[in-house]
């Protein structure tokens, strides 16, 4: 899954490498505890926190929030979220805006 930031006023890529069974369980948790349609700044930080560790400490947990824009801050928490419960199959944007 690749994830652009704008660090230092350059966008930098980011892509995910290896993927430890240990962000699967705690984004299992995450998702049981974290009522998404009413997010407190906390759960926030936590998801934060998680995509930091997802890509394996190449940015910062401030390099992440100062990075990115503002309208791509949800959408791309959610991506992070799914990619990870989907066992790191990144979706196709058609399937991520579908509704079940």
């Amino acid at each position: 899954m690749e994830l652009k930031l704008i660090i230092d006023g350059k966008e930098k890529l980011f892509k995910t490498g290896f993927i430890p069974g240990m962000i699967f369980r705690r984004a299992l948790e995450l998702n049981k505890r974290i009522d998404f349609s009413n997010m407190q700044a906390e759960d926030l930080d936590e998801i934060v926190q998680l995509t930091v560790e997802l890509y394996g400490n190449e940015f910062s947990f401030d390099e992440f929030y100062k990075g990115i824009p503002l309208n791509e801050l949800l959408p791309t928490l959610t991506n992070v979220m799914t990619f990870i419960s989907n066992g790191g199959v990144e979706l196709e944007k058609e399937e991520l805006g579908k509704s079940e």
